[in-house]
This record gives structure tokens, sequence and C-alpha cells, in this order.
């Protein structure tokens, strides 16, 4: 893919074998994970997918969402999505309440312009 790969994403590493778990994987950049504080198992985190021409090179980058990941599952769910919006940084209150940034996306202003 080029010089620059853009895309971000998390694994979990096992301190006593050294070993990693990929768990996130795809063409996005994965950001601000945040762990419930209700169940254990679950990561918040925002993620944006990334487009790529048919060379492989960065096209442009889609809105934020908000994604659920159950690591004990791999189940992963998109809870948040708002259009034209970027909805990042996740946070869990200890209730189980999710806060979020809610910004209009520079992406759908510039796709917008075009």
């Amino acid at each position: 893919m080029g010089a620059h790969n853009p895309m971000a994403h998390y694994s979990s590493e096992n301190v006593n074998s050294g070993g990693y778990n990929i768990l996130t994987e795809g063409e996005s950049i994965d950001d601000n994970p945040c762990c419930s504080k209700v169940d254990k198992n679950v990561i918040y985190y925002d993620s944006a997918g990334i487009a790529l021409n048919t060379s492989g090179e960065f096209g442009g980058i889609g809105t934020k969402s908000i994604l659920k990941l159950d690591v004990s599952s791999g189940e992963l769910e998109e809870i948040i999505s708002i259009k034209k919006y970027d909805c990042f940084k996740p946070v869990e209150d200890i209730e189980g309440n999710l806060y979020f940034i809610k910004f209009i996306s520079i992406y759908s202003v510039w796709n917008s312009l075009l």
C-alpha cells in the first residue's frame, strides 16, 4: 500500500507469552478506545472508514462512528452513527451511560463542495 499507511487498529497483548490477538482490522482508522465500566469485556471506540483508489492510495475518509466491541465473543456493533457528523471519544460512566463528542464532519463539508 505505498509508503504511508493511514490505517490504525487495535490488538490485545498477552503479557505472559508475548503474543497478541488482532481485535480490529479493515480499511479504517480506529481511535479513542474506552473500556466499559459496566462490562469488563466491552471496549467502545470511534472508527472512520478509509477509501482507497485502484492503486491502493488514499482517496478519502468517512465520518466517525462509535463502535462497541465485545472482546470475549468478538462481536462488533456500530452503536452510534449520525449522517454528516463525526461521533468520537466515547466515555462510559459507572451507570453505563455513554457520552461522546458530536461535530460536523469536515470531510462531509469538503465532499459537498466538490
